[in-house]
């Protein structure tokens, strides 16, 4: 009878919490509406339009402190290969952003924006991804990561945004013209602050509706309309549900990281999202779409930085038959997962216990004057750990050198990730300083975070993160070690590897791949976690065919 009523208690508390989530959701909503009501009537007064001086000011922000966009090395871009499929057979990529200008009729404002953003030459990603979503086909791109891909598929954004015309402020859900989604707050509002230089003094309202943040902060922002969303999946799915976004008017969709969302089960969300988008079509309206949920009113944006089935079955089933295919990288024609040949790779082979001193030694030799570097760890509990011991090895007096270090993860607030975050990036872009920087992350910065300039990686934690076995470790660790080498400059990544850690064959197979150099340690885990695996699957083909009945848990006659 107590563990009934327990449970009854239990139950009643959660309709309660539940109850209290619903009115407070319907409090929002009304918040919202009023706040537009009062905005409409400043509109009508004329108090609403911003001010030449407003918009210096705003430039000032936006394009301060971009420095060099790109590194030594960023001609050998061109010689990676590149596989371009689908299209309409006139898709010639750009060999300059002025032959772009010449090409097609952009806008004065988006040619001078990007002219401010110091865009030098387009990348093999921008080459062929701009003109193909200029032309308004769909496009997919297959790029290792720090390739320029969010210049690729904003500008065609700002350009289709600016030809539509910024939407009008009016009482109701707001009418975005395009939704970009992403997957992580810290990739949603950097590719935000890309759209806002892109459109910058034009009527287009840029709006983050993006996951870590309180809800009030995105509905204060999205009163005034919202022409360009930058969405991450669960968020931008709950607003659609409240009425407070409706996506009727959206010519244009882009999914950045694709396969990352996919890694974080969002395929439920997008799809829900796509759904509710005009224009599914019929295929023959869509260009001969091959996917069911490709549009022929709305154009797809398609951005992954690996290729396995999974993410190549949902770009298939969310794009038309004529879609740009492009694959930049080693191996580009087909499915092989690739690292960045800018990165030198060096694994080591250690005790989980010889970590700690391990990465001491490697920072205080690595890191030279004025340089930084990234350590991921695979717990938010390990990040704290790390950045308690190296804030204790590099402090005042320390004979390894002076070292700022901090940690972020989920676990934190918001606010100290952002100050971390601004701190680490001031540290990276004043190298003549001469101060070293290391920030301690977990894969919340993994993904996304464009920081030109990080020297150094160390991935302290190869498998502790991993939920989806060798695959998953080896697709985590290309994108860890994407964090440095981007935009041909040069980098390097220092790879912790133990007993306990799984995907040694992989792994073996991408530093190959690279022309890396593979440790006589690593090849020796390497053999013996193949002949694990094969007595694994033997055991499984041998139980699936009837062995061992009668033994155990089986249901054989004995």
């Amino acid at each position: 009878k107590k563990v009934w009523h327990q449970r009854k208690d239990s139950r009643y508390n959660e309709w309660q919490a539940e109850l209290r989530k619903k009115e407070k959701k319907h409090e929002e909503a009304l918040v919202f509406f009023q706040q537009q009501r009062r905005l409409l009537r400043l509109q009508e007064m004329g108090r609403l339009e911003r001010s030449d001086k407003e918009w210096d000011i705003e430039e000032r922000r936006l394009f301060a402190n971009l420095g060099i966009q790109e590194g030594a090395f960023f001609d050998r871009l061109d010689e990676v290969d590149v596989s371009l499929r689908g299209g309409t057979g006139e898709d010639a990529g750009v060999e300059s952003f002025e032959e772009l200008f010449e090409r097609f009729d952009l806008p004065a404002l988006l040619r001078k924006n990007v002219q401010m953003c110091r865009y030098r030459k387009p990348t093999p990603a921008q080459k062929y991804a701009i003109p193909a979503g200029l032309r308004g086909l769909d496009v997919v791109v297959s790029a290792q990561t720090g390739s320029g891909k969010t210049a690729a598929f904003m500008i065609p954004v700002v350009a289709a945004c600016l030809e539509a015309g910024a939407s009008e402020l009016a009482e109701g859900p707001v009418r975005p013209t395009a939704i970009i989604m992403a997957p992580t707050q810290e990739l949603g509002e950097q590719i935000a602050l890309e759209a806002r230089r892109l459109s910058c003094r034009s009527k287009l309202r840029v709006v983050p509706i993006i996951g870590g943040e309180k809800a009030s902060k995105h509905m204060e922002k999205m009163t005034e309309g919202v022409d360009i969303a930058v969405a991450t999946p669960g968020r931008l799915e709950d607003y659609v549900d409240r009425g407070l976004v409706s996506l009727a008017n959206v010519r244009l969709l882009v999914l950045d990281e694709a396969d990352r969302m996919l890694d974080m089960g969002f395929e439920p969300d997008i799809r829900s999202i796509v759904e509710k988008c005009p224009a599914t079509g019929k295929p023959e309206e869509a260009g001969g779409a091959t996917g069911p949920l490709a549009g022929s009113a709305r154009q797809t944006l398609f951005f992954t930085a690996t290729w396995p089935q999974d993410v190549q079955e949902t770009a298939a089933s969310l794009t038309s038959a004529k879609a740009v295919q492009l694959r930049i990288g080693q191996g580009a024609s087909g499915d092989k997962l690739t690292a960045n040949k800018s990165v030198i790779q060096r694994v080591e082979v250690l005790e989980e216990d010889a970590k700690l001193d391990r990465l001491v030694e490697v920072l205080s030799a690595e890191l030279g004057r004025g340089e930084t570097g990234i350590v991921f760890a695979g717990q938010k509990s390990t990040c704290d750990d790390l950045e308690w011991n190296l804030q204790k090895k590099f402090g005042p007096g320390s004979s390894h050198g002076a070292l700022w270090c901090r940690a972020i993860h989920s676990g934190k607030d918001q606010w100290v990730r952002d100050e971390a975050l601004a701190k680490f990036r001031d540290l990276t872009a004043a190298s003549a300083s001469g101060k070293r920087g290391v920030l301690v992350a977990t894969d919340v910065a993994s993904r996304g975070l464009d920081i030109p300039g990080v020297a150094l990686v160390v991935v302290y934690d190869f498998g502790r993160a991993l939920h989806s076995g060798a695959n998953g470790g080896v697709e985590s660790y290309v994108h860890r070690i994407g964090r440095t080498g981007r935009a041909g400059r040069n980098g390097r990544a220092v790879t912790f590897f133990t007993r306990e850690d799984n995907g040694s064959i992989e792994l073996i197979e991408l530093l190959r791949g690279a022309e890396q150099d593979v440790p006589p340690a690593l090849e020796e885990l390497a053999g013996e976690e193949g002949e694990d695996r094969s007595n694994r699957e033997w055991k499984k083909s041998f139980y699936k065919k009837g062995g061992g009945k009668g033994k155990g848990k089986g249901k054989g006659k004995g």
